[in-house]
């Protein structure tokens, strides 16, 4: 019994500990209480103690980051896995690169992101086994190959894929190729895929083709935005475009801006991608969004306010990037109001309300008491 209390008295190792303790027991070198703070449920206290447990030695360490990288469900610990950001230690890196894997981890494509972050020799080498691994789940197989083969050393891993790996490898490999634009094999292969059956694959090299050729993809680009089948592609098409500086450029998506898109993500692209333009592109695609409103308007603000809408919020993007035109695009798009919705009716008397400083009162659908548009 005495025995017992003793050592009760000595195991001095909490089962809690906060951000403080963790420095303190930094200072004692006291890895034990350290490492509690991995197992903590704020990840911020987890990174920082992962952090202050790196900056030791010793068998302790290795096997506290071992145990705790992952909790008791086999779930991969965030913070713990940000905390080991930059480790160079091969012997610590292994710790991380077994539970990859596990099928419990939680976060699988997370995961292989923060276990590159990592600068131990044998990560580069992991995750280039890793894109053949059939115990990975294809999204991690397909992460992996994105960011290796953004290195050079790497970039044969993109190019020998064998053509029946899965669509979502090819696709990664693609994205990859997209950094390598010196790279004519790289080019021959991202216009190999442009006319792809799938549509990821699709998508990810229409990105790279424009990154490989910026002033020469727009040919391609437009006839994608325009008339693949595939949102994904359209979307792809559109957003390949973004901080566009060319006004040649622009010509495509005004026509797109001018037809029918049922896909809401794709005209949130566009929309975006429009008020991102630059430099002598900027006149144009603003008078883009500035002569679309109307059409927006009638087309997609039909069964709802627009704050439960997406893909139509233009009048908002026309003011914020151009606001000193936004008056005159406002007030000739509330004119042109014939066949426009209760809803896009109210949308832009509030609109012409908020650009020109007046207090009209709003026209309300039947059944509102009130409205106003917060975002």
């Amino acid at each position: 019994m005495l025995f017992s209390i003793l050592l009760a008295c000595f195991d001095s190792t909490p089962t809690t500990v906060t951000k403080e303790d963790v420095t303190q027991a930094f200072i004692k070198k006291n890895v034990s209480t350290i490492c509690v703070g991995l197992t903590m449920d704020e990840p911020e206290v987890q990174s920082f103690a992962t952090e202050k447990l790196r900056a030791l030695s010793g068998d302790d360490v290795v096997s506290c980051l071992c145990t705790n990288i992952v909790d008791a469900d086999g779930m991969l610990r965030e913070g713990v896995a940000m905390g080991l950001k930059g480790e160079t230690s091969n012997e610590r890196a292994e710790c991380f690169s077994k539970v990859l894997t596990s099928p419990n981890i939680g976060m699988p494509v997370r995961a292989v992101e923060l276990f590159s972050q990592l600068e131990a020799p044998m990560v580069r080498t992991h995750l280039s086994k890793m894109v053949g691994d059939s115990s990975a789940k294809v999204e991690q197989r397909a992460k992996a190959l994105e960011l290796i083969a953004r290195d050079e050393e790497y970039i044969d891993a993109a190019l020998t894929l064998p053509e029946d790996s899965d669509p979502l490898v090819i696709a990664a490999g693609l994205k990859a190729l997209g950094e390598h634009t010196k790279n004519k094999e790289g080019f021959r292969f991202i216009t190999k895929h442009l006319g792809h059956e799938n549509a990821n694959i699709r998508a990810a090299a229409i990105g790279s083709f424009k990154r490989h050729v910026p002033t020469r993809a727009d040919s391609t680009l437009c006839k994608a935005m325009l008339n693949d089948s595939e949102a994904i592609v359209r979307k792809a098409a559109v957003e390949a475009l973004y901080k566009i500086n060319r006004p040649d450029g622009v010509r495509c998506l005004r026509e797109l801006a001018m037809k029918e898109e049922s896909d809401a993500d794709v005209r949130e692209a566009l929309i975006k991608t429009l008020g991102s333009a630059m430099g002598d592109a900027k006149k144009p695609a603003y008078q883009a969004l500035c002569d679309a409103i109307p059409f927006f308007l009638k087309t997609y603000v039909k069964d709802d306010v627009i704050d439960k809408l997406k893909g139509v919020h233009i009048v908002k993007e026309h003011n914020r990037v151009d606001w000193e035109n936004s008056p005159k695009c406002v007030e000739r798009a509330y004119k042109a109001s014939t066949g426009y919705s209760c809803y896009a009716k109210m949308h832009i008397a509030l609109w012409r309300n908020l650009t020109t400083g007046q207090d009209k009162k709003t026209p309300l659908c039947p059944g509102m008491e009130e409205y106003s548009e917060l975002k």
